[in-house]
């Protein structure tokens, strides 16, 4: 409960804080953090096992979360929006599109993380892993120094091509003969789906009511949370019906319809920007 309040709460602080010429490339930023914070958490907690066993474990991500108090209550407050005359609703319709996109975007990672490995491996290629190892490479890198290409070249179209690059990904990793090509399409995955998250973010924020953002941009992160909850599962149906080739063939059809939907996603009404209060 509280990581997803803290992440939604501060996805929107971003957006009231940010121009909205560089939102989508502050929002690719915000999410970098956090698998930043997931990576070095797995190593400062894997030291502090070693020095001090589990309670030092438990101690640290304490600690970690007070120092994150901190530096939030040592911030002003940023402006709040007008109040919105409607309630914003569990799920706000700004967000289900893109949202739906993601989720089949975030199949294919998942099938990628749970069975790359044993793909290569009934193939007789070892070390598979580094395929997926490949993908975190190109995902950090291309959204450090390509972030800001959604709000220059437009999020619907970013997205849609994000998509496809995705699809090409998982087409080689599906016929890869060897490790080369198979970490070739890892990398390509990990520059696809790189933009794709800031692109239909940009999207959900710019077609949403400014009181209303904090609650559509929860919404639209749960669903890649959905994505990679049911993606594992579902790869795993695949491969026992039909192999693990099927499985990567599978999701490159569904990152197709991703893409397909992310360009309907352009089509959309584009909310103006709502007067803000100082309260």
């Amino acid at each position: 409960v509280g990581e997803g309040a803290v992440y939604t709460a501060g996805a929107a602080w971003l957006v009231a804080l940010c121009p909205p010429e560089r939102r989508g490339r502050v929002v690719g930023l915000y999410g970098i953090h956090m698998w930043l914070g997931v990576t070095l958490g797995a190593l400062f907690g894997t030291v502090a096992l070693r020095l001090g066993g589990y309670p030092a474990v438990w101690l640290l991500c304490v600690a970690f979360a007070l120092v994150g108090v901190v530096l939030v209550v040592s911030r002003p407050r940023p402006a709040q929006p007008a109040p919105a005359g409607r309630p914003a609703g569990l799920l706000p319709a700004s967000a289900v599109l893109p949202g739906v996109a993601l989720s089949l975007a975030a199949l294919g990672y998942a099938a990628l993380a749970a069975f790359v490995a044993l793909h290569l491996g009934e193939r007789g290629i070892t070390n598979g892993i580094a395929a997926f190892n490949a993908y975190g490479l190109t995902y950090v890198g291309v959204r450090l120094f390509a972030g800001g290409l959604p709000d220059r070249l437009g999020a619907g179209r970013v997205a849609f091509w994000s998509a496809l690059v995705e699809a090409v990904g998982l087409l080689l990793v599906a016929v890869a003969p060897n490790l080369v090509v198979a970490v070739v399409g890892g990398l390509v995955m990990g520059a696809g789906l790189s933009l794709l998250f800031p692109s239909l973010a940009l999207l959900v924020i710019n077609r949403t009511e400014a009181a209303h953002q904090g609650a559509a941009l929860g919404a639209f992160t749960s669903f890649w949370d959905i994505g990679i909850a049911a993606g594992g599962p579902l790869a795993g149906l695949v491969a026992s019906l039909a192999g693990y080739p099927a499985v990567f063939y599978v999701m490159l059809a569904l990152a197709v319809v991703s893409a397909l939907l992310s360009s309907l996603g352009t089509a959309t009404r584009r909310v103006p920007a709502a007067p803000r209060s100082t309260g």
